[in-house]
């Protein structure tokens, strides 16, 4: 049998014409094209991730040196300054017991309150210089975290509705030493409850984390002020503060930050001025294998 061409050509079975062979040539070539525009996609996709997690590790390995160089020195200062602290104090109180009247008593005694206070700054400074070293052991998340609410409405005259705790998953474990999280989420909270004003304060403490995950999440989220990415991006900077004034010190978010540093942890801060601030701690759920 035999097939007839366009052109009224007679060609035999199965032979393809020279028009078709050329319309799957085309076909073919597209295909591959499409299939290598396809991989080159996907291969700019995962580069352009790769190089956003090398940005973001280049920056946590600058601030964890920054931050080693700043604590070396803090560590460095705070032991010089608390000798001559202790004798302005001592010498003021002891001046103080012997002056008559009640001016230069006062005076004095203003003296000793400064000298107290920078005393506390100085204390301040060496538990962010040289923190204790931690103690962790694994514990279920809910259970530690129990405790704290009730904790943090007495000391910061939180009411019901501004304050909530969450976890997912109540079987969540997280190898930690207790005393330095709860330190790292009271300094998280303080900072959130600064940055918020009732009665539309809200403040969420949740982990979405999984009894299966290897590492556990916890967020801090407030509608407070937020931060503009100039103010976020030394946020966990050591004394430094955009708030006014005689209002803070700057060490709370840093002292933190290195809480969850020193147990094996990562803490990042997203913020939108106008929509509040968002802190995420990552912890290890179980201890590190031999």
């Amino acid at each position: 049998m035999l097939i007839q061409m366009a052109e009224g050509h007679v060609q035999p079975p199965g032979v393809a014409s020279p028009e078709w062979a050329a319309l799957t040539m085309t076909l073919s070539r597209a295909l591959q094209f499409s299939h290598a525009h396809a991989l080159a996609e996907r291969m700019n996709e995962e580069l352009f991730e790769a190089n956003r997690r090398l940005q973001t590790t280049r920056r946590e390995l600058v601030r964890a040196r920054s931050l080693s160089m700043i604590a070396a020195m803090a560590a460095g200062a705070a032991h010089e300054l608390n000798n001559p602290l202790s004798v302005i104090s001592g010498r003021a109180q002891l001046a103080a017991a012997s002056c008559p009247g009640e001016e230069l008593p006062r005076t004095l005694e203003i003296i000793v309150e400064q000298a107290h206070r920078a005393s506390q700054i100085v204390s301040e400074l060496m538990h962010f210089a040289k923190p204790d070293p931690p103690n962790p052991h694994v514990h279920v998340l809910r259970d530690l975290l129990a405790p704290l609410p009730q904790r943090w409405r007495t000391e910061f005259s939180l009411g019901p509705d501004e304050l909530s705790i969450s976890c997912i998953d109540p079987a969540v474990r997280v190898f930690v030493d207790a005393d330095q999280l709860a330190f790292a989420l009271t300094e998280i909270i303080a900072n959130a409850v600064e940055a918020t004003q009732p009665p539309q304060r809200r403040v969420l403490v949740n982990s979405p984390s999984h009894a299966s995950d290897e590492i556990v999440r916890m967020i801090v989220e407030d509608n407070g002020c937020g931060m503009a990415s100039e103010v976020l991006e030394h946020a966990l900077d050591p004394f430094f503060s955009h708030r006014a004034a005689g209002r803070g010190r700057g060490l709370g978010l840093s002292r933190a930050y290195r809480m969850v540093e020193i147990n094996h942890g990562r803490l990042r801060l997203a913020s939108t001025p106008g929509i509040g601030t968002r802190v995420t701690m990552e912890l290890p759920a179980s201890p590190p294998r031999a």
